[in-house]
């Protein structure tokens, strides 16, 4: 077979998932409404999205079946050897399969991954790197599979955790640059993992503490609170070095990141580390991002906004960077017409 099969399979992926960024745009429109009723369900305004949202995501699971069909094939010439070989030697010499069973369609997820990645410079860039620390070191990287839905990694003991199939397409999202909800290709968050294993390999483990100070991340930061646990305080949980792993630093291995990744398949720039499942009772979680956002451009929030944002936390109280002195110029204060509408919103009991 020939790799432009592949190459095909992976444009009309790349495609799909142009379609359900726009689609999950039509979706998160409400949220950037004045006038949204903040109890709502915001399905009951669009009853048939989520059913295009889901059948977008079949879609793309049908396209991966038919990449890992090509794959096995493709693994087995040994012609495509001689015109990939830092594929067949990262492959071969930095991937250790033997948690996983034989031929599994997670080892072969693996092998589109790294196979996606060397179609960009940032992507060649990310695995020669880690070709080239591995073989120092004679270590390999260890694969797992997983019933989460999620990816990860843990760095010191060179594992990494990957989804079966159908969890790898899950409709998952996370904040993007421009107040959007972004999708989460499946080779994109493996390159996101293997960008930590890179940081690890060169001693760039960022310490929470110390990388608060460096980056500036601090409670009155808005900024900060993307980069954390959902609503806990950055002092205690902030990620800085995910930040580092999404958004990069220029004289940090040129820049490398997620979002150099992103840009190098013409997708769109992610700024949060929170992901979340598209979903009916997500409501909460995407007004956060899309009001924490706002801050962190230094835009000032409108009272229903900045109530937005209290109802976003379960006690009702205002996240901390809104307490700060230099974030509450950025709060409007109620009109006598906003306190009279206030009064019959269903989530007022806890203001």
């Amino acid at each position: 077979m020939s790799s432009e099969k592949l190459d095909q399979l992976f444009a009309e992926e790349l495609a799909l998932y142009s379609d359900l960024e726009k689609l999950i745009a039509e979706y998160i429109q409400p949220l950037q409404s004045n006038t949204l009723n903040l109890g709502s369900d915001l399905f009951a305004l669009k009853p048939n999205l989520l059913n295009k949202l889901q059948q977008k995501q079949q879609e793309i699971t049908k396209i991966h079946q038919k990449q890992i069909e090509d794959m096995r094939l493709f693994c087995q010439d040994t012609i495509f050897e001689k015109n990939h070989p830092l594929f067949f030697k990262f492959v071969s010499q930095c991937l250790d399969f033997s948690n996983l069973p034989p031929h599994s369609d997670v080892q072969y997820l693996c092998y589109l991954s790294i196979y996606k990645l060397l179609s960009t410079a940032p992507g060649t860039a990310l695995i020669s790197h880690l070709y080239h620390r591995l073989a120092i070191i004679a270590q390999k990287i260890k694969l797992y599979p997983t019933t989460d839905e999620s990816m990860n990694v843990k760095e010191k003991e060179f594992e990494l955790y990957h989804p079966d199939i159908h969890h790898y397409t899950s409709l998952y999202a996370s904040a993007g640059k421009q107040s959007n909800l972004l999708p989460q290709p499946g080779f994109i968050l493996f390159g996101h993992e293997l960008i930590h294993l890179l940081h690890h390999l060169l001693n760039l483990a960022f310490k929470p503490k110390e990388s608060l100070r460096y980056f500036e991340f601090d409670s009155s930061n808005p900024k900060c609170w993307l980069y954390t646990h959902f609503f806990s305080e950055p002092e205690r949980f902030a990620q800085p070095y995910e930040y580092i792993t999404i958004e990069g630093r220029n004289d940090l291995l040129n820049g490398l990141c997620e979002n150099r990744l992103r840009t190098a398949y013409n997708l769109s720039s992610r700024e949060s580390h929170r992901a979340i499942k598209i979903r009916k009772n997500d409501v909460r979680l995407q007004q956060y991002f899309f009001l924490t956002q706002k801050l962190s451009k230094n835009e000032p929030l409108s009272f229903w906004e900045t109530e937005a944002l209290r109802f976003s936390k379960t006690d009702g109280t205002l996240p901390s960077f809104l307490q700060s002195p230099k974030n509450k110029t950025k709060i409007a204060q109620p009109s006598v017409e906003d306190v009279e509408n206030s009064s019959a919103c269903s989530f007022c009991s806890i203001l």
